[in-house]
């Protein structure tokens, strides 16, 4: 039996999402401890010329929920006004994840190959839903959660590759 995009996406979607929250959580536990603001940490970027950790995690939510959205043909999701609050990056996740989980299956029919237009800041990029998922949306995702963790860990941050991982489906 083939993988639907759906069985392709949403899992990868799902588990990298609960391991950003998890990020988060290792992160406000951190600054509790300490009796530091956790939103400072939201702050912290690796270079001047990157993101912070809180645009990180906008840009991976971002991705997941449009993605979803222009595979499906369903209207994006709106956050409302953003905010660099670590309340605000974990209830984005929340958001995203239901909105994600909320979509049924056959939505997601005939994706693999419905044109998908996008414009980036550069230019105007046109895909198959195949290569937008594996080629565009995938890498930009798992780099700007690759990212978080970057920036929390350089935070001093105490995290591990099971952190990043999150919870990994397994057979009985």
């Amino acid at each position: 039996m083939a993988l639907s995009m759906h069985d392709i996406a949403l899992p990868v979607f799902t588990q990298q999402l609960g391991a950003l929250a998890e990020i988060l959580n290792e992160t406000q536990a951190h600054a509790d401890a300490r009796e530091l603001d956790a939103d400072q940490f939201l702050a912290a970027r690796l270079s001047p010329d990157m993101y912070n950790m809180a645009i990180q995690v906008r840009q991976a939510t971002d991705h997941v929920q449009r993605c979803v959205a222009k595979l499906t043909g369903i209207d994006e999701l709106d956050f409302g006004p953003e905010e660099e609050a670590m309340d605000y990056c974990r209830a984005r996740i929340a958001k995203t994840l239901e909105f994600i989980q909320a979509v049924p299956a056959d939505k997601f029919e005939g994706s693999e190959d419905r044109p998908i237009e996008l414009q980036t800041r550069v230019r105007l990029m046109h895909f198959p839903g195949r290569d937008y998922l594996l080629h565009f949306v995938f890498p930009q995702f798992l780099f700007h959660v690759t990212t978080a963790y970057d920036i929390a860990r350089s935070a001093g941050v105490t995290l591990g590759k099971r952190h990043y991982l999150g919870a990994i489906p397994q057979s009985e």
